[in-house]
């Protein structure tokens, strides 16, 4: 029956055993602020222990800086002995800068580890009130002459978006994980992991290093993420660009990370951006990177004369044959000549074990079979064994064991912890000859002697030719095999023969050739020779027994690895049990019985779900079983291990194996990476943000990137793109996001006096300012298209007033209020009338005054219209001597010649003037943008008079004028007063709230006008 063995420790492998790691690798991250000076050797190194150290280091190379442009060399060396942790705070690199700062010490790794370093050239910048400092960007922002050796940077964060200068010029913008720019010296041994972001024209971004005037790089490793916005912008896996005219040679590099990207015309290698300068000599040598993440290795050149690149690009770079090539060595039988400072690694390159070491198992003059297993790849400090490994054959040698000692003597009971690429070598034994003499009997194929080799130290056993048939001497005498030993025997049938006499084989083992000799007796005895079958050693090969004696059931044989014993059988096939009640009357055989033990495998799966594929049982002689993978939601697989530290990869249970395998699944928790980018057409980083499954993430606000005559109001998907998320969203689906900015065009206001128009990036909107009472008149001389008219003015409903628009309007498309257009002004039997009439157009003209009854307490305008003021009014404003009059500014009446002869509906209460009311303008009256008032002009009035034989005194306007609404056939349809003295109109008329007349008093309940009076019938 078969049986799988599922379990789940979740805490206890995996998070536990992630936290005491990190607990342990490194200190306290560092808090941002805190220094301290470390201490130096005798040859003034400073070894530097802790982030605080550091942070002064750094801190010293950039203190007293005076003068721009004046180069300053800094002779300082340090030493790390511990791994730091840099706490992801802001850190100022060492001799930061332009370059008036240059580092020209020794920085040695010493094989530690430098984590969470962040660096933000802009942000610096601000601080330290140098923009200089955003210039050159990097652990060491400028060397010349220095060396750094021997480093690895895990997880770091480096933006920079200044834009301080241009590709060829002195002030490169220049930014790189472990230097920004090399003016010249060595980059050795050194690996960095993490992401870099950049903006602005000009850029040389690189991996490793951004800009190289000169010097080496060697044996670096880069997984750097780089994403670069900006034209004219280089990028590099390794390093961004080269130029200067001198010669930069980079070896044995790799470039191992997930995206190289410059947005713009820049050029993207992976190795090497740029060649910006012909005569600067480029040599790439013995350099790989991964083919599906970039297509060459260097992205441009100026002058291909003067550039050697030997890059490669391969879809898998953690494979021996590139590993080799970067060790500058040869494969020969099948193993490279050079084993360092490059391996293979557990999950990807290794360099100086950064990824673990290769455990290479040597057979020595021994073989392996065809697609035998015969390395591996183990963490550094792993305990070393010989699990998957294929077992090797020789011809004339037995297989012992594996050791450490090339000579290989003798097996190594412990193989040890691994400290780098190490060769196990097989140890052979050699096989003695062991010599079976039949003495006075013969063996079954006639022959006296039998010969067996036997390794060394190996117990010797006889089976399978140890039964022999009664022998009758020369006299007739017959006699029995009774056993083997040194030398031969004869024994009569009345001698007793004692365990002295025979060998027990059991006990024999092989340590030189050897001669055994056949023992005779004359008693009847008959031989019963036990046979291991091939599957195990026998601890008794034979035994006598008498004429009609049972036999005692021998001890269990010992099994070869993998079998266990099931008893004892007549035939090699065992298809008949012998029974051990038999009386004994003839020679036998008896086959030891085998069956192949069945093992079980515990798959430790941390919360996934195994593999179909995965068996749950196996045995010695099932095929090699490659391990599937399980499945996690929300995780990633890592692999299998033998160990709960993660040390020792599984990847297989060879052909062969033996016994219960307990496997533990490694996962990483996915986690999705939100990056935000700039366009090419603005500048600004920002960090990226990440999220873990099924967990989400507040997206980033605005304040990291700007646009000259824009604002960002969000995040596109695509630059220029359409905005797909506001600042402060929240992101919750389980993948990898790139966002960036979304821009909206910075809003053009322009003012007209009362009326403000503002151009967005979607639409024009014009405010106009009803209550507006500075000086400025509206004046639009051109057609401005405008989406959306915002009014701002107060009407009181039921009073009317005066209206002036600076554009033409379908009426169905204003709320508020029912305009009417001025007739006329006549004189009936000496009484003045006022005659106003319905706007008979369904448009209200530009530049057109009209009268207006408010429905509510402002008027709404939709759909696009044209603001003009020099469009004609649409209506006619005169009458004689009388005319309507548009406002398009403030205007005070005081000064006015025909003041007196102005009237118009008053705006505001005061001295018993209702708000509404048609009154003579006095002193002091003033009026306000965009509405109108109507004056009688004296002169023209006078002049007609007299014409006419009339007096002046005719024209004098009496206490009263009579206010008439006329249709369209100028037939009154409502009446009223206007009070000449207080300005208040009485229409003898019913009005509904639309401003519409009604022919009687309403009786249907509601609210109504009556003499400009709202009035509730109930």
């Amino acid at each position: 029956m078969e049986k799988n063995i599922l379990t789940n420790r979740f805490c206890g492998v995996l998070v536990c055993t992630i936290m005491l790691f990190v607990a342990q690798a490194f200190a306290a991250a560092w808090d941002g602020k805190s220094m301290s000076r470390p201490q130096q050797d005798e040859n003034g190194v400073f070894i530097i222990t802790s982030a605080e150290e550091l942070a002064w280091f750094s801190d010293s190379s950039n203190s007293g800086y005076k003068i721009w442009g004046k180069a300053q060399v800094y002779v300082m060396n340090a030493r790390l002995d511990a791994d730091l942790d840099m706490g992801n705070e802001l850190f100022i690199p060492i001799c930061g800068g332009s370059g008036d700062k240059l580092f020209n010490g020794t920085f040695d790794g010493n094989g530690h580890t430098i984590s969470n370093l962040r660096i933000d050239g802009a942000e610096i910048a601000k601080k330290v009130n140098q923009p200089k400092y955003a210039q050159n960007v990097g652990l060491i922002a400028a060397m010349s002459g220095g060396t750094v050796k021997n480093l690895t940077l895990e997880n770091v964060d480096i933006q920079s978006s200044s834009n301080i200068g241009l590709v060829g010029s002195t002030n490169q913008i220049s930014v790189g994980a472990v230097v920004g720019w090399q003016q010249n010296g060595t980059i050795d041994g050194c690996a960095a992991s993490g992401s870099i972001q950049t903006s602005g024209k000009g850029q040389g971004v690189g991996g490793i290093v951004g800009n190289v005037h000169g010097g080496t790089i060697s044996n670096c490793l880069s997984e750097v993420n780089i994403r670069v916005s900006g034209n004219d912008a280089q990028v590099g896996g390794i390093v961004g660009l080269v130029k200067k005219n001198s010669t930069v040679t980079v070896k044995s590099c790799v470039y191992a990370g997930e995206t190289l990207e410059s947005m713009a015309n820049g050029a993207v290698g992976a190795i090497v951006g740029k060649q910006v300068d012909g005569d600067t000599k480029l040599n790439v040598e013995d350099c790989v990177y991964d083919s599906d993440v970039a297509k060459s290795g260097v992205g441009a050149v100026k002058k291909s004369a003067n550039v050697s690149d030997e890059s490669v690009g391969a879809s898998n770079v953690n494979m021996e044959e590139h590993i080799c090539a970067l060790n500058g060595g040869k494969i020969e039988d099948g193993e490279c000549s050079v084993s360092s400072p490059w391996s293979v690694g557990v999950s990807g390159v290794s360099l100086n074990g950064s990824d673990g070491f290769k455990v290479i198992f040597n057979a020595k003059s021994g073989a392996f079979g065809e697609n035998a297993k015969t390395k591996k790849v183990l963490a550094k400090g792993a305990k070393i064994t010989a699990e998957e490994i294929s077992v090797p054959s020789h011809a004339d040698s037995a297989f012992a064991g594996w050791s450490l000692d090339k000579n290989a003597t003798k097996p190594d009971e412990d193989l040890g912890a691994l400290k780098g690429q190490t060769t196990v070598y097989a140890v052979w034994y050699p096989y003695f000859d062991i010599t079976f003499d039949a003495a006075m009997g013969a063996f079954a194929d006639s022959s006296k002697t039998m010969t067996i080799k036997v390794a060394k130290g190996d117990m010797v056993s006889a089976e399978g030719f140890t039964s022999f048939d009664p022998v009758t001497d020369e006299n007739g005498d017959k006699y029995y095999f009774t056993g083997w030993s040194t030398e031969s025997h004869v024994f009569g049938s009345e001698d007793e023969i004692s365990d002295k006499d025979t060998l027990h084989l059991d006990d024999l083992t092989a340590t030189e050739n050897m001669t055994l000799y056949a023992s005779w007796t004359k008693a009847i005895t008959y031989t019963v020779v036990y046979d291991a079958n091939g599957h195990g050693k026998t601890k008794i090969d034979f035994v006598n027994v008498n004429k009609g004696e049972k036999l005692t059931e021998p001890p269990a044989p010992t099994p070869d690895d993998g079998y266990k014993y099931t008893g004892w059988c007549k035939d090699p096939s065992c298809k008949e049990a012998f029974k051990f009640d038999t009386e004994i009357d003839d020679n036998y055989v008896l086959y030891a019985n085998w069956a192949a033990v069945d093992y079980e495998i515990t798959y430790e799966l941390n919360g996934g779900t195994n593999n179909k594929a995965n068996p749950a049982l196996y045995n010695v002689t099932s095929e090699t079983i490659v391990l599937a993978d399980p499945a996690m939601e929300g995780a990633k697989f890592i692999g299998w291990f033998y160990d709960e530290a993660f040390t020792e990869k599984a990847t297989q249970i060879t052909q062969g194996s033996t016994g219960n395998k307990t496997l533990f699944a490694k996962w990483e928790t996915e986690v999705y990476v939100i990056t935000y980018v700039a366009d090419n057409n603005s500048d600004g980083t920002a960090s990226s943000d990440k999220k873990a499954y099924k967990e989400s993430v507040t997206l980033k606000g605005a304040g990291f990137f700007t646009r000259e005559g824009y604002t960002q109001n969000g995040w596109s998907l695509t630059p220029d793109g359409d905005k797909a998320y506001d600042f402060g969203a929240t992101y919750a689906d389980n993948a990898d996001l790139n966002l960036y900015p979304h821009w909206v065009k910075d809003p053009v206001v322009r003012h007209f006096g009362a009326v403000t128009i503002t151009e967005y990036s979607d639409k024009t909107v014009a405010k106009i300012d009803g209550e507006y009472t500075d000086p400025d008149t509206i004046e639009i001389k051109k057609d401005i298209l405008v989406d959306q008219v915002v009014f701002n003015r107060k009407f009181t409903i039921g009073k009317m007033s005066t209206i002036m628009l600076p554009f033409s309007i379908d009426t169905s498309k204003v709320k508020g209020g029912t305009f009417y257009k001025f007739n006329r002004v006549v004189e009936e039997n000496g009484v003045r009338k006022v005659k106003i009439g319905y706007v008979k157009t369904q448009n209200l003209g530009a530049n057109t005054p009209y009268l207006v009854m408010p429905t509510a307490e402002t008027l709404t305008f939709s759909g696009k219209v044209t603001f003009n003021t020099d469009v004609n009014p649409i209506e006619v404003l005169t009458n004689n001597s009388w005319e309507f009059i548009g406002t398009r500014a403030y205007k005070l009446f005081d000064d006015d010649p025909e003041l007196g002869d102005i009237w118009g509906f008053a705006g505001t209460a005061q001295e018993g003037v209702k708000v509404g009311q048609f009154v003579r303008a006095g002193s002091d009256v003033k009026i306000k943008p965009l509405r109108a008032y109507l004056v009688e002009h004296k002169n023209v009035a006078l002049a007609k008079s007299a014409g006419e034989s009339l007096n002046s005194a005719s024209w004098i306007v009496s206490n009263e004028l009579a206010v008439e609404i006329v249709d369209e056939n100028d037939n009154v349809i409502a009446t009223g007063k206007m009070d000449a003295t207080t300005g208040e109109i009485r229409l003898n008329s019913w009005f509904d709230m639309s401003g519409r007349k009604l022919n009687a008093k309403p009786t249907t309940r509601g609210t109504y006008y009556y003499n400009g009076k709202r009035v509730i019938i109930k």
